[in-house]
């Protein structure tokens, strides 16, 4: 436990970064989405030599490039902030593993940024196609900051046996092709590629359903039936994505899909269920009648939409319980291969900034460092009603079992073990005790 912590009340520092993340994955996949949609409708629009088609175009261009450049790299730039405080043994970890793909993903969205740039502004400017060239220039750079991206996503989960056996225990470089192109690397790819063709789809369709079908009822149906061949073909195919994935997930994580704790298995069928409704959904309200597609239908295939890639967020994310890198590193920084050693040296030991000697400060020690990524007092997982009636004896029962980490104990599966000493464990039990009897007696004042 080398690092401070960081404390987050009623939510915890686990709901900030998905908060965030959600937000950012929909904004960069929406980007990555309209990297390949943009110079496919200006490519349309000269074959149909259609002047309407490209004022259209041209006027969204604003909106995405405002979206992509500001949100995304705002939120992006969030993520790292909100991570490196709240995991920064995992996202030290990362870095390390990845130094050269993070260096390569990061040239890769400046090309982005500024091809996204050069595009909007050369418009009208230099040759249509010149201007095409700049539109695939940015569609590919997008791409492959989306393929190295969803790479190391795709380790945390699947980082495989090949680079567990090999040296993931302490030497990073040497089979980090294994850890990029892992089990789960390719069913992750087609996921998120489906997921961006639909968002950047559901965005223009929500612009396109402001086109006055009165005025211009060619240019309204036209560019509707077409982003159509995009959007629903990409939600029907999303389920054929996830059972790949599922497929090639290791059975201690298949087994999480059956524990109503987690409530894993109605969320991932429900990311199945929606895809397709949506893809449905969208087809009844466009393809029949496009004139009369409005703002109001856009925003049903919207929010759809964001409900589906959501939940395959959350169950990827839920998916790695107990671990933040499956095998490596349990979701509370502890590394798999530091357990035993932390048990016999003890948790705090090199932890600077703690008391060792003060009972009760080792113990609020113990419970930020190893419980609280996941729990927080009185909001979210509550240790406040985890607790409630239980004294002290009962409290070192439940540290035990949490500290032997026997198989046949359910919670296992997705809780990670406690390590550090009998003396330490002795030192958390008090500081639960005396912050239950604490939160007790404050409820009894108030009553």
């Amino acid at each position: 436990m080398n690092y401070p912590f960081w404390d987050v009340p009623l939510i915890g520092a686990g709901w900030v970064i998905g908060i965030i993340s959600i937000f950012h994955v929909m904004i960069s996949h929406f980007a990555v989405g309209g990297g390949l949609l943009i110079p496919m409708l200006e490519r349309r629009a000269l074959n149909l030599k259609s002047p309407e088609w490209m004022a259209a175009l041209r006027r969204n261009m604003r909106f995405f490039l405002i979206v992509t450049g500001v949100l995304g790299t705002v939120s992006g730039v969030g993520i790292w902030f909100s991570i490196g405080l709240a995991q920064p043994t995992g996202t030290s970890a990362l870095i390390h593993i990845f130094v050269f793909f993070w260096a390569v993903e990061w040239i890769f969205f400046l090309i982005e940024l500024t091809s996204a740039a050069i595009y909007y502004y050369s418009w009208g400017r230099i040759s249509e196609r010149l201007h095409v060239a700049m539109g695939w220039v940015y569609c590919v750079s997008s791409f492959f900051t989306l393929f190295i991206i969803n790479g190391i996503l795709s380790f945390m989960l699947t980082p495989g046996q090949e680079w567990l056996q090999a040296n993931g225990m302490r030497e990073f470089s040497g089979a980090v092709l294994y850890a990029f192109f892992n089990p789960t690397f390719w069913p992750s790819l087609l996921i998120r590629a489906l997921a961006c063709l639909s968002l950047a789809a559901v965005f223009v369709l929500m612009s396109a359903s402001r086109i006055r079908g009165e005025m211009q009822p060619a240019l309204k149906a036209g560019i509707l039936r077409y982003l159509l061949r995009w959007f629903v073909p990409g939600l029907l195919l999303l389920p054929i994505g996830i059972f790949w994935l599922l497929h090639m997930l290791p059975q201690s994580q298949l087994n999480l899909l059956k524990l109503p704790e987690l409530n894993l298995m109605p969320i991932s069928l429900s990311v199945i269920f929606v895809s397709v409704l949506t893809a449905v959904a969208a087809f009844i309200l466009v393809w029949p009648r496009p004139l009369k597609f409005t703002p109001a239908r856009a925003w049903i295939l919207m929010i759809l939409a964001a409900v589906v890639v959501s939940a395959a967020e959350y169950s990827r994310e839920m998916l790695r319980k107990p671990f933040v890198i499956v095998g490596y590193m349990y979701s509370n920084g502890v590394r798999v291969s530091d357990v035993e050693r932390f048990n016999t040296e003890g948790y705090l030991t090199k932890s600077l900034w703690v008391d060792e000697e003060n009972d009760f400060a080792a113990g609020k020690a113990m419970f930020r460092g190893q419980c609280m990524i996941c729990h927080t007092w009185s909001g979210y997982r509550s240790m406040d009603k985890l607790l409630k009636g239980r004294n002290k004896e009962s409290l070192q029962s439940v540290l035990d079992m949490l500290h032997e980490y026997s198989p046949e104990y359910r919670f296992t599966q997705y809780m990670p073990p406690l390590v550090g000493t009998l003396a330490e464990r002795r030192a958390l039990a008090v500081w639960l005790e005396n912050k239950a009897q604490l939160k007790g007696a404050e409820g009894e004042e108030k009553k």
